[in-house]
């Protein structure tokens, strides 16, 4: 298991807990801060990674950090660890993007279970975006018209009808066609579906 962990507790000894069972658990990167207020300094030049958080810290409370994370970098993947866990704690955490929330004295067991999940999760989440990013890339070639009549197309219209729609004739419609699957470098259709829900253009079912 490969990644950054960034450790975010005002408690020195607790700090220092997490730092000795990550490192010596996993072969994950650790920083360590001594508050919110540290870490979000820090955070324009942190690698995205899993933030083991503390709620109850001077300063920038972790609420503010799990907010301020959602706000600015939601390729952050905070995980909660807490003297305070009841069911209000949690529910307010995971609303504002928490993974998990862990009660302190945690189980070891539990809380390296915990971070496995959440870097899978968060490579997995990497890998959409990346996907989406180049699919992106790919259509901002078309012309305007040639979106069109991909959208069109990948609706399950066929020629004829995209002509009706767009008010020009079927002969247009494949010069449009033959020039967005060459910029998009495709061969067929089926391609150019997968390439428009990657992108986001169209909304899953």
């Amino acid at each position: 298991m490969k990644g950054v962990v960034h450790i975010v507790d005002d408690d020195l000894s607790m700090r220092t807990s997490l730092y000795q069972l990550v490192t010596t658990r996993t072969h994950m990167l650790v920083r360590t801060f001594r508050s919110g207020d540290e870490f979000l300094n820090a955070l324009p030049d942190l690698e995205r990674g899993i933030v083991l958080l503390d709620l109850d810290m001077p300063g920038m409370s972790g609420v503010d950090v799990l907010a301020t994370l959602r706000a600015l970098r939601p390729d952050f993947m905070p995980l909660i660890v807490t003297g305070h866990g009841d069911v209000a704690t949690t529910v307010s955490a995971m609303r504002l993007g928490a993974f998990d929330v862990i009660e302190k004295p945690f189980d070891i067991a539990a809380l390296l279970r915990s971070l496995e999940q959440a870097m899978a999760k968060l490579e997995r989440d990497s890998h959409l975006h990346d996907s989406a990013r180049a699919a992106r890339e790919r259509i901002d070639k078309l012309s305007d018209r040639e979106r069109e009549v991909l959208l069109l197309l990948v609706a399950g219209h066929p020629n004829k009808a995209v002509a009706r729609e767009l008010g020009v004739s079927p002969r247009t419609v494949e010069g449009h066609r033959a020039s967005m699957m060459a910029k998009l470098e495709i061969a067929r259709l089926p391609e150019a579906m997968r390439l428009a829900y990657a992108a986001g253009l169209i909304p899953p079912a």
